[in-house]
């Protein structure tokens, strides 16, 4: 494979893990909300956008959300979603496993750091 299909190959791939993200976490949601009573641990934030009602000088602000580690979800499984949660889980394992082997050989190459 030639180096830019190979690159464009990799930027399809990033795209497409952050779509299955997006959809394992509003899967999540989705069932965690059949259970109110359930809080799970904040694994740490992203960014979301900058805040518009804040300015300062030589400083930008950004709206920070929180992204959750559902990887233990004992409400997940009481309510029936072990199986569609583990697959997505696995879907997702799979993605990043051949995007590490895509940045090796990138790095092979002298396309990547």
């Amino acid at each position: 494979m030639d180096n830019y299909s190979l690159y464009q190959e990799y930027l399809d791939m990033q795209y497409e893990l952050s779509e299955k993200e997006q959809e394992y976490e509003n899967l999540i949601s989705s069932y965690l909300s059949l259970d109110p009573s359930y809080k799970p641990p904040i694994k740490g934030y992203k960014v979301t956008g900058e805040r518009s009602d804040i300015r300062s000088s030589g400083f930008t602000k950004y709206e920070l959300a929180p992204v959750y580690n559902h990887s233990n979800a004992p409400a997940l499984d009481n309510i029936g979603a072990g199986a569609e949660r583990k697959k997505a889980e696995k879907d997702i394992q799979r993605l990043k496993d051949r995007i590490s082997e895509m940045e090796f050989e990138l790095s092979r190459r002298g396309l990547m750091p």
